[in-house]
Protein backbone atom coordinates (compact mmCIF):
# COMPACT_ATOMS: atom_id res chain seq x y z
CA UNK A 1 0.00 0.00 0.00
CA UNK A 2 1.15 3.49 -0.79
CA UNK A 3 1.80 5.78 2.15
CA UNK A 4 0.10 9.17 2.20
CA UNK A 5 3.40 10.93 1.44
CA UNK A 6 3.89 8.73 -1.63
CA UNK A 7 0.32 9.47 -2.71
CA UNK A 8 1.02 13.21 -2.51
CA UNK A 9 4.21 12.80 -4.54
CA UNK A 10 2.38 10.67 -7.10
CA UNK A 11 -0.23 13.34 -7.56
CA UNK A 12 2.47 15.84 -8.50
CA UNK A 13 3.34 13.70 -11.51
CA UNK A 14 0.01 12.09 -12.32
CA UNK A 15 -2.92 14.42 -11.74
CA UNK A 16 -3.23 17.52 -13.91
CA UNK A 17 -6.64 18.85 -14.84
CA UNK A 18 -8.48 21.76 -16.39
CA UNK A 19 -11.78 22.67 -17.95
CA UNK A 20 -12.26 21.84 -21.63
CA UNK A 21 -10.27 24.15 -23.87
CA UNK A 22 -8.23 25.72 -21.05
CA UNK A 23 -4.55 25.16 -20.43
CA UNK A 24 -3.92 22.66 -17.63
CA UNK A 25 -1.20 23.60 -15.14
CA UNK A 26 2.29 22.20 -15.67
CA UNK A 27 2.35 20.37 -12.34
CA UNK A 28 0.11 19.30 -9.50
CA UNK A 29 0.83 19.58 -5.79
CA UNK A 30 -1.77 18.55 -3.22
CA UNK A 31 -1.98 21.30 -0.58
CA UNK A 32 -1.64 20.63 3.12
CA UNK A 33 -4.73 19.49 5.01
CA UNK A 34 -5.56 23.00 6.25
CA UNK A 35 -5.63 24.51 2.77
CA UNK A 36 -6.48 21.71 0.33
CA UNK A 37 -10.30 22.11 0.57
CA UNK A 38 -10.02 25.24 -1.57
CA UNK A 39 -8.83 23.00 -4.39
CA UNK A 40 -12.27 21.36 -4.47
CA UNK A 41 -13.71 24.53 -5.95
CA UNK A 42 -11.13 27.00 -7.16
CA UNK A 43 -8.26 25.06 -8.70
CA UNK A 44 -8.09 23.46 -12.16
CA UNK A 45 -6.14 20.54 -10.70
CA UNK A 46 -8.99 18.09 -10.38
CA UNK A 47 -12.01 17.26 -12.56
CA UNK A 48 -14.24 20.25 -13.31
CA UNK A 49 -17.89 20.39 -14.37
CA UNK A 50 -19.03 22.57 -17.26
CA UNK A 51 -22.72 23.47 -17.38
CA UNK A 52 -24.04 24.02 -20.90
CA UNK A 53 -20.44 24.33 -22.06
CA UNK A 54 -19.42 26.96 -19.49
CA UNK A 55 -17.32 26.49 -16.36
CA UNK A 56 -18.09 28.52 -13.23
CA UNK A 57 -15.09 30.84 -13.18
CA UNK A 58 -17.10 33.28 -11.03
CA UNK A 59 -18.11 30.63 -8.50
CA UNK A 60 -18.15 31.32 -4.77
CA UNK A 61 -17.15 28.36 -2.61
CA UNK A 62 -18.76 27.55 0.73
CA UNK A 63 -17.18 24.65 2.61
CA UNK A 64 -19.93 22.73 4.40
CA UNK A 65 -17.78 19.88 5.72
CA UNK A 66 -14.08 19.73 6.58
CA UNK A 67 -12.85 16.38 7.90
CA UNK A 68 -9.34 15.26 8.78
CA UNK A 69 -8.73 11.84 10.35
CA UNK A 70 -6.17 9.04 10.23
CA UNK A 71 -5.47 8.31 6.53
CA UNK A 72 -8.59 10.11 5.35
CA UNK A 73 -9.37 13.74 4.52
CA UNK A 74 -12.68 14.98 3.13
CA UNK A 75 -14.44 18.17 2.16
CA UNK A 76 -17.93 19.02 0.94
CA UNK A 77 -18.11 22.29 -0.97
CA UNK A 78 -21.12 24.23 -2.24
CA UNK A 79 -19.99 25.67 -5.57
CA UNK A 80 -22.23 28.71 -6.01
CA UNK A 81 -22.07 30.28 -9.47
CA UNK A 82 -24.66 33.06 -9.93
CA UNK A 83 -25.00 32.70 -13.69
CA UNK A 84 -25.83 29.05 -14.32
CA UNK A 85 -28.94 28.53 -12.16
CA UNK A 86 -27.61 25.21 -10.86
CA UNK A 87 -26.87 24.14 -7.30
CA UNK A 88 -23.58 22.23 -7.26
CA UNK A 89 -22.16 20.37 -4.29
CA UNK A 90 -18.86 18.49 -4.49
CA UNK A 91 -17.60 15.82 -2.11
CA UNK A 92 -13.89 14.98 -2.21
CA UNK A 93 -12.31 12.19 -0.17
CA UNK A 94 -8.54 11.61 -0.17
CA UNK A 95 -7.39 8.13 0.83
CA UNK A 96 -3.80 6.85 0.74
CA UNK A 97 -4.33 4.96 -2.53
CA UNK A 98 -7.07 6.88 -4.35
CA UNK A 99 -9.19 10.01 -4.66
CA UNK A 100 -13.01 10.00 -4.62
CA UNK A 101 -14.90 12.87 -6.26
CA UNK A 102 -18.69 13.19 -6.19
CA UNK A 103 -20.65 15.98 -7.90
CA UNK A 104 -24.33 16.65 -7.15
CA UNK A 105 -25.96 19.11 -9.56
CA UNK A 106 -29.57 20.34 -9.54
CA UNK A 107 -31.18 23.05 -11.68
CA UNK A 108 -32.93 25.58 -9.45
CA UNK A 109 -35.86 26.01 -11.87
CA UNK A 110 -35.99 22.38 -12.98
CA UNK A 111 -34.81 23.19 -16.52
CA UNK A 112 -32.72 20.68 -18.45
CA UNK A 113 -28.96 21.31 -18.82
CA UNK A 114 -25.91 19.56 -20.25
CA UNK A 115 -23.34 18.65 -17.61
CA UNK A 116 -19.78 17.86 -18.78
CA UNK A 117 -17.45 16.25 -16.23
CA UNK A 118 -13.99 17.08 -17.57
CA UNK A 119 -10.69 15.49 -16.52
CA UNK A 120 -7.13 16.02 -17.82
CA UNK A 121 -4.13 13.89 -16.84
CA UNK A 122 -0.62 14.13 -18.27
CA UNK A 123 0.50 10.89 -19.89
CA UNK A 124 1.09 9.06 -23.15
CA UNK A 125 -2.56 8.47 -23.95
CA UNK A 126 -6.01 7.57 -22.68
CA UNK A 127 -8.26 4.61 -23.57
CA UNK A 128 -11.69 3.29 -22.64
CA UNK A 129 -13.85 0.50 -24.02
CA UNK A 130 -16.81 2.91 -23.88
CA UNK A 131 -15.33 5.34 -26.44
CA UNK A 132 -14.26 3.65 -29.68
CA UNK A 133 -15.72 5.79 -32.48
CA UNK A 134 -13.22 8.16 -34.07
CA UNK A 135 -14.39 11.52 -35.40
CA UNK A 136 -13.97 15.27 -35.48
CA UNK A 137 -13.96 17.47 -32.36
CA UNK A 138 -17.39 18.62 -31.17
CA UNK A 139 -18.56 22.11 -32.02
CA UNK A 140 -18.12 24.49 -29.11
CA UNK A 141 -15.82 26.65 -27.06
CA UNK A 142 -12.29 25.22 -26.91
CA UNK A 143 -13.12 21.88 -28.57
CA UNK A 144 -11.49 22.85 -31.86
CA UNK A 145 -8.10 22.34 -30.18
CA UNK A 146 -8.75 18.67 -29.47
CA UNK A 147 -6.98 15.84 -31.31
CA UNK A 148 -7.29 12.05 -31.40
CA UNK A 149 -11.01 12.32 -30.65
CA UNK A 150 -12.96 9.17 -29.80
CA UNK A 151 -16.51 9.03 -28.47
CA UNK A 152 -19.30 6.71 -27.45
CA UNK A 153 -22.44 6.33 -25.35
CA UNK A 154 -23.00 3.89 -22.52
CA UNK A 155 -25.56 2.91 -19.92
CA UNK A 156 -23.00 1.27 -17.67
CA UNK A 157 -20.00 2.27 -15.58
CA UNK A 158 -17.00 3.87 -17.27
CA UNK A 159 -13.39 2.83 -16.82
CA UNK A 160 -10.65 4.84 -18.51
CA UNK A 161 -6.89 4.32 -18.32
CA UNK A 162 -4.22 6.99 -18.73
CA UNK A 163 -0.90 5.44 -19.79
CA UNK A 164 2.29 6.73 -18.17
CA UNK A 165 5.96 5.89 -18.60
CA UNK A 166 6.07 4.08 -15.26
CA UNK A 167 2.47 3.06 -14.65
CA UNK A 168 -1.04 4.28 -15.27
CA UNK A 169 -3.97 6.16 -13.78
CA UNK A 170 -7.32 4.39 -13.57
CA UNK A 171 -10.46 6.53 -13.65
CA UNK A 172 -13.74 4.81 -12.73
CA UNK A 173 -17.07 6.66 -13.09
CA UNK A 174 -20.52 5.44 -12.04
CA UNK A 175 -22.93 4.24 -14.69
CA UNK A 176 -26.01 6.22 -15.78
CA UNK A 177 -28.25 5.48 -18.75
CA UNK A 178 -27.49 7.54 -21.85
CA UNK A 179 -24.10 8.85 -20.69
CA UNK A 180 -21.79 10.26 -23.34
CA UNK A 181 -18.01 9.78 -23.21
CA UNK A 182 -15.38 11.66 -25.21
CA UNK A 183 -11.65 10.91 -25.13
CA UNK A 184 -9.05 13.18 -26.74
CA UNK A 185 -5.86 15.12 -26.17
CA UNK A 186 -6.08 18.77 -25.21
CA UNK A 187 -3.57 21.60 -25.11
CA UNK A 188 -0.81 21.65 -22.50
CA UNK A 189 1.99 24.22 -22.41
CA UNK A 190 1.69 24.69 -26.17
CA UNK A 191 -0.31 23.44 -29.12
CA UNK A 192 2.11 20.54 -29.51
CA UNK A 193 2.10 19.64 -25.81
CA UNK A 194 -0.80 17.20 -25.73
CA UNK A 195 -2.59 16.21 -22.51
CA UNK A 196 -4.95 13.19 -22.45
CA UNK A 197 -8.46 14.07 -21.34
CA UNK A 198 -11.95 12.68 -20.92
CA UNK A 199 -15.40 14.29 -20.90
CA UNK A 200 -18.36 12.48 -19.33
CA UNK A 201 -21.67 14.07 -20.41
CA UNK A 202 -25.09 13.78 -18.80
CA UNK A 203 -28.26 15.78 -19.47
CA UNK A 204 -31.39 16.67 -17.53
CA UNK A 205 -32.57 18.95 -14.73
CA UNK A 206 -30.06 17.21 -12.45
CA UNK A 207 -26.95 15.07 -12.70
CA UNK A 208 -24.77 12.97 -10.43
CA UNK A 209 -21.15 11.99 -10.99
CA UNK A 210 -19.27 9.61 -8.71
CA UNK A 211 -15.67 8.91 -9.68
CA UNK A 212 -12.51 7.32 -8.31
CA UNK A 213 -9.04 8.29 -9.54
CA UNK A 214 -6.41 5.68 -8.74
CA UNK A 215 -2.74 6.07 -9.75
CA UNK A 216 -0.83 2.80 -10.15
CA UNK A 217 2.86 2.07 -10.55
CA UNK A 218 4.43 -0.91 -12.32
CA UNK A 219 1.46 -1.41 -14.67
CA UNK A 220 -0.47 -3.50 -12.13
CA UNK A 221 -4.28 -3.48 -12.35
CA UNK A 222 -6.20 -1.08 -10.15
CA UNK A 223 -7.84 -2.25 -6.92
CA UNK A 224 -11.07 -0.29 -7.48
CA UNK A 225 -13.70 -2.41 -9.21
CA UNK A 226 -16.74 -0.13 -9.12
CA UNK A 227 -18.26 3.08 -7.80
CA UNK A 228 -21.96 3.83 -7.41
CA UNK A 229 -24.18 6.55 -5.93
CA UNK A 230 -27.78 6.34 -4.75
CA UNK A 231 -30.23 8.24 -2.59
CA UNK A 232 -30.53 6.97 0.94
CA UNK A 233 -34.07 5.89 1.82
CA UNK A 234 -34.18 8.32 4.77
CA UNK A 235 -32.04 11.27 3.71
CA UNK A 236 -29.05 12.29 1.62
CA UNK A 237 -26.79 10.26 -0.61
CA UNK A 238 -24.70 7.12 -0.27
CA UNK A 239 -21.59 6.52 -2.39
CA UNK A 240 -20.10 3.03 -2.51
CA UNK A 241 -16.60 2.15 -3.76
CA UNK A 242 -16.12 -1.58 -4.27
CA UNK A 243 -12.85 -3.49 -4.25
CA UNK A 244 -12.06 -7.17 -4.72
CA UNK A 245 -12.96 -9.89 -2.22
CA UNK A 246 -15.95 -8.08 -0.73
CA UNK A 247 -14.06 -5.03 0.54
CA UNK A 248 -15.85 -1.71 0.18
CA UNK A 249 -15.95 1.85 1.46
CA UNK A 250 -19.12 3.88 1.93
CA UNK A 251 -19.44 7.67 2.03
CA UNK A 252 -22.82 8.90 3.29
CA UNK A 253 -23.63 12.60 2.95
CA UNK A 254 -26.67 14.65 3.90
CA UNK A 255 -26.53 18.46 3.79
CA UNK A 256 -29.12 18.71 6.59
CA UNK A 257 -27.37 16.16 8.86
CA UNK A 258 -30.60 14.23 9.44
CA UNK A 259 -30.60 11.09 11.57
CA UNK A 260 -30.17 7.97 9.45
CA UNK A 261 -28.68 4.49 9.61
CA UNK A 262 -26.00 3.52 7.10
CA UNK A 263 -24.99 -0.16 6.89
CA UNK A 264 -26.03 -0.66 10.53
CA UNK A 265 -24.27 2.50 11.76
CA UNK A 266 -26.50 5.31 13.08
CA UNK A 267 -25.39 8.90 12.49
CA UNK A 268 -26.64 12.47 12.72
CA UNK A 269 -23.61 13.99 10.97
CA UNK A 270 -23.40 15.44 7.48
CA UNK A 271 -20.67 13.00 6.41
CA UNK A 272 -20.02 9.45 7.57
CA UNK A 273 -17.27 7.21 6.15
CA UNK A 274 -17.38 3.43 6.62
CA UNK A 275 -15.19 0.52 5.52
CA UNK A 276 -15.83 -3.23 5.33
CA UNK A 277 -13.13 -5.87 4.86
CA UNK A 278 -14.32 -9.10 3.26
CA UNK A 279 -17.09 -10.67 5.33
CA UNK A 280 -16.65 -8.33 8.31
CA UNK A 281 -19.18 -5.72 9.38
CA UNK A 282 -18.88 -2.11 8.31
CA UNK A 283 -16.76 -0.06 10.70
CA UNK A 284 -16.58 3.68 11.07
CA UNK A 285 -13.48 5.30 9.57
CA UNK A 286 -14.48 8.89 10.27
CA UNK A 287 -17.41 11.29 10.52
CA UNK A 288 -17.73 15.06 10.42
CA UNK A 289 -18.40 17.27 13.45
Amino acid sequence: MLLRSIWRAALVALLTTAAAGEHPPSEFALPDSLTWPAVACTERRIPSVAIDGVTGSDAVCIHEVLLEADQVSAVVTLVDSPNDGVTHRRLMVIRPEFLVIVDLLDAVDGASHRYDWVYHNRGKGITSAAAQTRGDPPVGRGYRFLRDVRSGRTNGPIRATVSLDSGNVEVVVDGVEGTGLLLATGIGESGEDRVPMMVVTREGPSARFAAVIEPRTGFVPGDVEEVAIARHRAAGWVVRVGFCCGTEEVYAYDSAARVRTIKGVRTDRKLLILRKEGGDRHRKLAESD
